[in-house]
């Protein structure tokens, strides 16, 4: 039987892809930058807390910490690190950002190349970088990421362990996933995973959940840290109304035992801690996906909580929901 949802808040400004930032050692907090401020977001993704800073209209948050003191922004090759003062850094197109113990920053940035092509000039992503910097900006080790190239890096800091996971796409051409470590001042890179999406790990660190990617079809599976051994899976014997659903690849988790999944044709439906038990949701209002309406990014804000991006008729609009315990 399906379970409600209940909702609590709607703003047609922020956007969940480009507006929100990570707190990396606690995954559910976010930060929001707009109007002139970096603001820790609560769980209604208001302001709780703002610092005001300078950055263009272009800029993207990458990462902040709990207390603001300091904040990371993308702005086209430059990287600005705001602490005390303010630094700029020609890194390449930088698209992560993560703080790490012990006064570290981890950031992946790509080279760009421009190139024309019948009287338009366009540009591409090449070699992608992993640098560790320390808060003020000094460079200690870099590391070309092998069989990377055109690929956006999205990464997934481990709660307890101080390692990352960072996923490289490159469209539909795959991806590469590499687990990364730091020791003293020295990055070691592992290659672990290939054609699939990794949606990043359980609040109890135990779980790294995976989705399919849109080329390599695949099923939603839970894999154990560190080993990486799948310890759940979506099968055709979980609990769901549509036999055969066809899963997206945005998915995260609420709590250790409770993930979002989003399915291409029916919407979100609540996991267990194997998978193998999912209740589809119902979001009281909405239409029916199709061609007009869809469901986008979702985000988890708590045990109870979540974000989505609705795509109405052209008219975007972010969500916050709550559902049962």
């Amino acid at each position: 039987m399906p379970i409600q949802a209940t909702l609590v808040m709607e703003d047609a400004q922020l956007d969940l892809g480009r507006g929100l930032a990570p707190l990396n050692l606690e995954p559910m907090t976010r930060f929001r930058h707009v109007g002139g401020s970096v603001s820790r977001v609560d769980d209604l993704l208001a302001p709780e807390a703002s610092r005001r800073v300078v950055l263009s209209k272009d800029a993207k948050l990458l990462a902040a910490t709990r207390d603001l003191r300091h904040v990371v922004a993308a702005d086209g090759d430059d990287l600005i690190l705001i602490g005390d003062h303010v630094r700029r850094l020609r890194s390449g197109r930088a698209d992560s950002a993560t703080f790490l113990p012990g006064g570290r920053l981890l950031v992946t940035a790509a080279s760009v190349q421009t190139a024309t092509w019948h009287g338009r000039t366009y540009e591409q992503r090449g070699i992608h970088r992993v640098l560790l910097l320390d808060l003020a900006g000094e460079m200690l080790d870099e590391r070309e990421v092998p069989e990377v190239v055109d690929a956006g890096a999205f990464a997934s800091a481990h709660p307890a362990d101080g390692s990352m996971i960072v996923e490289f796409g490159m469209g539909q051409d795959g991806s590469e996933i590499y687990r990364i470590d730091v020791g003293g001042d020295q990055i070691a890179l592992d290659h672990v995973l290939q054609n699939v999406v990794a949606c990043g790990f359980s609040p109890d660190g135990e779980r790294l959940l995976v989705l399919p990617h849109p080329s390599f079809p695949s099923n939603p599976s839970a894999l154990r840290w560190p080993g990486l051994a799948r310890c759940g899976e979506v099968t055709s014997s979980s609990t769901i109304t549509s036999e055969g659903a066809a899963y997206d690849h945005y998915g995260c988790y609420l709590a250790s035992d409770r993930v979002l999944l989003k399915t291409v044709e029916h919407g979100l439906v609540l996991g267990n801690r194997d998978l193998d038990q999912l209740v589809p949701i119902e979001l009281p209002g909405i239409p029916p996906i199709g061609e007009t309406f869809d469901i986008g990014l979702i985000l988890g804000i708590n045990r109870r909580r979540f974000a989505a991006a609705l795509w109405d008729d052209g008219y975007n609009r972010t969500t916050v929901w709550t559902l049962p315990d």
